[in-house]
């Protein structure tokens, strides 16, 4: 049995799903948690779908914990986002190794389409685990609930849609200069470097030590913090969902204007959701958007706390802080993976250093781990 369903919020963004599963394998329960606590977040309706030729932008596929992925969950058709519950975890005592044994299953298989992008959530839709809240039975997982992806995912398909209207009205004029000439007069390609992961990892810091190498080099490199467009061109926004994702949206725009300048443009920024990075990517032609997971264990980042933030928000005093209060999905397949609190700064640069710069390559995880450790600012 499969489920579409429409939904509505707020801002008029309409998301539509798809459930899939095996049989009992609980998607009426999870859709009957589903609806009513959306009702909370995407205001004006829920309805049913019955058509054809309906674009689907998120596919839900439950796997029973007791049962693992089974063979006809595998074959589904996948849609533009992908999020795996594995359901009825009640019956399993909420087991973390069972729910690693099936994500390493299904990702085996996964990997072999080419699917990549996965979310995977472990909940029981009978007892409401890690549906709207998170589950105090399985403080080993840390990732977002099933609503909170959901909404996640329906902002960045409202984004899609408002490009899509936009673009049919609006038509870009295209100057004299192109990247090509820019390259040939800056002796080197565009492309953006998006550093991600948790505050206090030290993006910026190594963003800093990236760009200075890169400058004394000769190259067009500008570094987009964070915490400063916050203080010009998206000083209007917050920190609710939808302030963080309009501002990721923002600074990839803009990002994106300075590599058809010809820049090599680095991006500092926590940005929490695959969803929205994906969204970034997909500004970039391909091979230019190289996202840099800057990884750092929580605890370690919470020991820096260079700015503060971590003892307010684990004292209550600032919502939706990322890590403490507020989910962070880590990248897939992201061209670099660093890890920050077993390197040092040097080592760091002449990794990022060892992406060619005249060249367009496949996305791969580069993963290095050596001794020394990276030091933070308050610049993060």
């Amino acid at each position: 049995m499969n489920i579409k369903i429409d939904i509505q919020n707020d801002s008029r963004d309409l998301l539509s799903l798809t459930f899939a599963g095996s049989e009992n394998g609980g998607k009426s329960t999870l859709l009957s948690r589903i609806l009513p606590e959306s009702k909370k977040i995407f205001q004006d309706r829920i309805t049913a779908l019955g058509g054809q030729g309906i674009t689907i932008d998120a596919t839900i596929v439950l796997i029973d914990a007791q049962l693992g992925a089974l063979s006809q969950i595998k074959q589904h058709e996948f849609s533009v986002s992908l999020l795996v519950v594995i359901n009825k975890m009640d019956l399993v005592d909420y087991s973390e190794d069972r729910y690693r044994k099936i994500v390493k299953e299904y990702t085996a298989f996964s990997e072999k389409l080419n699917i990549h992008e996965i979310t995977f959530i472990p909940a029981s839709a009978l007892m409401g685990d890690n549906v709207a809240e998170h589950s105090g039975r399985m403080t080993w997982y840390n990732g977002p609930t099933v609503v909170h992806h959901l909404k996640t995912v329906s902002i960045a398909a409202g984004m899609r849609r408002e490009s899509a209207d936009k673009s049919a009205n609006v038509v870009w004029h295209k100057g004299k200069v192109d990247i090509a000439q820019r390259t040939l007069r800056n002796r080197h390609e565009p492309a953006c470097y998006w550093f991600t992961g948790f505050s206090g990892s030290g993006k910026s810091t190594l963003a800093s030590a990236f760009e200075q190498k890169l400058f004394t080099q000769g190259k067009q490199v500008y570094v987009i913090d964070g915490d400063n467009v916050r203080h010009g061109l998206n000083s209007d926004l917050g920190f609710t969902d939808e302030d963080r994702t309009e501002n990721i949206r923002r600074v990839g725009h803009v990002a994106s204007l300075m590599h058809d300048a010809g820049f090599i443009v680095l991006c500092c920024f926590i940005s929490p959701t695959r969803v929205l990075r994906d969204y970034v990517r997909g500004l970039f032609p391909e091979g230019a958007f190289r996202e840099v997971h800057v990884k750092c264990g929580l605890e370690e980042c919470i020991r820096r706390d260079p700015k503060g933030l971590y003892k307010k928000a684990l004292a209550g005093e600032i919502p939706n802080f990322t890590g403490v209060s507020a989910p962070y999905e880590e990248p897939v397949g992201a061209e670099y993976v660093i890890e920050t609190d077993s390197m040092d700064v040097d080592e760091c640069v002449k990794l990022l250093e060892k992406r060619p710069w005249n060249s367009v390559s496949n996305r791969k995880i580069t993963s290095v781990t050596t001794t020394g450790s990276i030091p933070t600012d308050n610049s993060e």
